[in-house]
């Protein structure tokens, strides 16, 4: 019992609870005296508690049984300035995932309307409008072939985000995949027009979404970009800082691992110059398909991975005046969530312990 129930994510006020293991109907958990319904479909399930308390440990219990624990996050002090989503590597026109096995979701590439990445893609899109995020950042990787059709398709769900959205490119979206121009396609669908550098600022936030792609490559580059970043960084006078890349910054020379994103030194770079002008920053990237997270200095650096394939989830992050949470969650519809569960056993099972990440790499509670 207590090796099915996992704890995959908490923030200042809710609990994300996904439970494995065949039976009939639904389960009943308990937290804190409340009774939630959580509603398998084969072999997992997931619900969301929330209106719990900042920073206190939670029993989970079945059957009278305790069969997990669960502990928020401590809220950051001040006032909440505001909320941002992201969500990257959508792979529009992708129709399988991974090798040994490859896992199709449809018969044939024609289909590729009707696979995993709409579907999961959907099912994020209608977990954040719920969410009701002041800005939604798609950190790229929109479509998979970089074909015009994908992003008409991909705009026709990412129109119901019910906010202002930023859009950056992937390597997918005009870096090794050049079929068509990314940011005439982008312009053809009404996605906001992308830049090298984009500037949002909310309330007392600033939010730099910065373009890491290489014509013709698969890796990613900061070079090109980083004074006119480093230089929106230190224009925040003082305000949190929070930076959106594609590409995933390498912390070894020699990669060790594949996708690789922006070279090491290139990174190194990044880090100490934005170190110099906004301390307590953020900087997030997608690329990758896992969850990591690492401080550098008083930096926060995290990978957050695609809605597609697990463990499938989107991130948002609470700014507060004294500091920023993020929150990665499973995507809880019954069909992707099944969908990205049957994902982990691809790479001969070495997926389920690469991708996810430990708990504290998806969620964190970062005081400035």
């Amino acid at each position: 019992m207590r090796r099915r129930v996992e704890v995959f994510a908490a923030g200042t006020d809710f609990v994300q609870v996904v439970w494995r293991g065949r039976g009939r109907g639904a389960h009943r958990l308990e937290i804190d005296g409340r009774v939630v319904e959580l509603e398998p479909v084969g072999n997992i399930g997931a619900v969301t508690i929330g209106d719990l308390e900042p920073d206190r440990r939670y029993d989970v219990v079945v059957g009278g049984r305790r069969v997990a624990r669960a502990t928020t996050l401590p809220r950051p002090a001040g006032r909440r300035l505001a909320r941002i989503s992201t969500i990257s590597d959508l792979h529009i026109g992708e129709t399988g995932v991974g090798h040994f096995p490859r896992l199709q979701s449809v018969s044939s590439k024609a289909e590729w309307a009707q696979a995993h990445p709409m579907w999961c893609l959907a099912a994020a899109v209608d977990e954040i409008v719920k969410w009701s995020p002041d800005l939604l950042v798609v950190k790229g990787d929109i479509a998979h072939w970089n074909q015009a059709e994908e992003y008409v398709a991909a705009a026709s769900v990412l129109d119901r985000v019910n906010c202002p959205m930023a859009v950056t490119g992937g390597n997918h979206d005009g870096g090794n995949q050049q079929r068509t121009s990314f940011e005439l396609a982008a312009a053809s669908v009404g996605f906001p027009a992308p830049v090298a550098v984009e500037v949002r600022d909310l309330d007392g936030v600033r939010v730099i979404v910065a373009d890491t792609r290489v014509p013709g490559h698969h890796a990613g580059q900061i070079t090109p970009v980083l004074d006119e970043l480093v230089g929106a960084a230190a224009g925040a006078a003082g305000r949190p800082v929070l930076v959106f890349l594609h590409h995933q910054l390498m912390f070894t020379r020699i990669p060790y691992y594949v996708p690789t994103g922006i070279p090491h030194d290139e990174s190194s770079r990044l880090l100490e110059r934005l170190a110099a002008v906004a301390p307590n920053a953020l900087v997030s990237s997608g690329h990758t398909h896992r969850n990591r997270a690492r401080r550098v200095g008083g930096l926060l650096v995290t990978e957050v991975g695609s809605p597609k394939d697990y463990p499938g989830g989107w991130a948002g992050y609470e700014v507060y005046e004294g500091g920023v949470v993020q929150t990665v969650r499973r995507v809880e519809e019954p069909r992707a969530l099944a969908w990205n569960e049957l994902t982990k056993t691809t790479a001969a099972g070495v997926w389920a312990r690469w991708a996810p990440g430990r708990l504290d790499d998806r969620c964190i509670s970062n005081h400035w």
